[in-house]
């Protein structure tokens, strides 16, 4: 059951880490699910009875009150024209089982969205992306896996664009989500990046762009963490200077939450 790793997982998006297994599960383009053993450094092919139907651009991430990794939307990977998705399916690691969860109501079916964990509700928050018929859509979901319930969330004063491939984590200390760069999309494979770092707080449902120097260039396919004992975001890779350009963003980046300061190690 245990594999050396393979080059078809890294044809993936939006890994995410199981907190209770202690492993990085990933779900790729070719329909496989995959888990990367931390402790003993291997990957293991689940091979689970059930999955999502291949694709790329998906967003998933972690509910840790449910023990379960949750994976929204993305397209089937063959061309920019396939379909775009917009199901909701649950991947229970101990079980290996997926479950697509139909959810009466869903967000406008897209990719390259960012998904992040709100541990004060229990909930998995969506925001950004590429959707069907249009580049450009702000508005910010929260998926309860207890309810099976998708709820928009009132929102204003938002950012200028919709950005696809952004990252954003969420804050419990101040109950705000902080959504740091991406790019927008002006056709398939071209679009401008941003530097651009925004505060949603929860409580006003309402957005505030900070204004900070010495930040990360603009960037996307990054990836960033919470450490909230330090109160800081860690922020690490991506590509910079133009969408697809395959310049890799140097160094770790830190942002202070109390002072919303970027540094750099």
């Amino acid at each position: 059951m245990y594999e050396a790793i393979s080059d078809s997982i890294v044809n993936a998006h939006s890994p995410a880490y199981d907190q209770e297994s202690d492993r990085i599960i990933v779900f790729n383009s070719i329909g496989e699910t995959w888990a990367f053993d931390l402790v003993n450094n291997y990957w293991e092919n689940m091979e689970p009875t059930l999955a999502p139907s291949p694709r790329c651009g998906q967003s998933m991430e972690y509910d840790v009150d449910a023990d379960r990794m949750v994976l929204f939307g993305g397209f089937g990977c063959t061309s920019i024209h396939d379909p775009i998705a917009n199901d909701t399916w649950t991947y229970d690691y101990n079980s290996n089982s997926w479950e697509e969860m139909t959810p009466e109501q869903s967000p406008p079916n897209r990719m390259y969205a960012t998904m992040t964990y709100n541990s004060k509700e229990a909930s998995i928050l969506l925001w950004g992306g590429r959707l069907i018929e249009s580049l450009d859509d702000q508005s910010l979901w929260k998926y309860s896996l207890k309810a099976n319930t998708w709820t928009q969330i009132p929102s204003v004063d938002g950012p200028e664009f919709t950005y696809a491939y952004p990252d954003m984590i969420y804050n419990p200390k101040r109950n705000e989500l902080i959504l740091f760069g991406g790019g927008k999309l002006t056709e398939a494979f071209a679009g401008t990046l941003t530097d651009k770092l925004w505060r949603f707080d929860m409580g006003k449902s309402k957005w505030y762009k900070l204004s900070v120097e010495n930040a990360p260039p603009p960037v996307y396919l990054h990836s960033m963490l919470l450490l909230e004992d330090q109160g800081q975001v860690i922020l690490f890779g991506g590509e910079i200077e133009k969408m697809y350009s395959n310049i890799l963003l140097a160094g770790t980046w830190q942002l202070d939450l109390a002072s919303y300061e970027w540094s750099q190690e």
